[in-house]
């Protein structure tokens, strides 16, 4: 069973990557221009937030014909789901690893270096990490239960109006406030970033918990 769950995240990845395969392009070029333009700090999260926003094409293209795909497998609706799920939390790392190559260029031009700093880089990953598992709940849940064409206003430009006004926010306060942060959770490593990758696992399980739960219920 695990095998064909795997499989179901692969066939999700190669649509996309047929379908959408430009949007893997934009990855590493808007977070290094982020990054270039604003702070260091946010290049792992604004990777994360392009990874997950890149793999949201996967109901767009299930809702072209990759759903009745997976139905012609011997998997389960709850498979399903885990296969949505295993290739979005792929976001997670791959970002962070781009983020670590990318950061490097960022430093050059900020003074202050993060990736040369252990804990801060802890700290930016669960909060990057954070900001993935809420987009997830908000985003995967209702996507799963009525699709990309129904649920794409709600489920995915709200989010994205959200997250932008967010970061937009924060770079109007500038590095000032985030570095405050950064220093706060050196202080405390244990006690911030245990929080924070606590709570983000269980936002994410109770994302995953809702999405098995109402894409059981929805009609093709």
């Amino acid at each position: 069973m695990k095998k064909q769950i795997l499989q179901i995240a692969c066939i999700y990845f190669r649509a996309i990557c047929t379908h959408q395969s430009w949007s893997y392009f934009l990855i590493p070029a808007v977070s290094l221009f982020l990054g270039w333009l604003t702070s260091s700090v946010l290049v792992i999260p604004m990777g994360i937030y392009m990874c997950l926003v890149s793999c949201i094409n996967m109901f767009y293209i299930g809702d072209k014909g990759v759903d009745a795909l997976l139905y012609t497998l011997p998997v389960s609706r709850k498979d399903i789901v885990k296969g949505g799920y295993i290739l979005s939390l792929v976001c997670v790392p791959l970002s962070v690893i781009i983020g670590f190559i990318l950061m490097p260029v960022t430093n050059a031009v900020h003074t202050v270096g993060v990736l040369h700093n252990f804990e801060y880089s802890l700290t930016i990953i669960a909060v990057s990490y954070f900001i993935f598992a809420i987009l997830n709940i908000v985003m995967f849940p209702l996507l799963f239960r009525f699709g990309y064409g129904k649920a794409k206003y709600f489920a995915y430009y709200l989010p994205i109006f959200a997250f932008g006004f967010a970061l937009g926010t924060l770079v109007g306060f500038g590095e000032e406030v985030a570095f405050k942060f950064l220093d706060y959770a050196n202080e405390n490593p244990l006690y911030v970033n245990g929080s924070i990758f606590i709570s983000a696992a269980i936002i994410t399980f109770l994302s995953y918990r809702m999405s098995v739960k109402l894409y059981s219920k929805r009609e093709f």
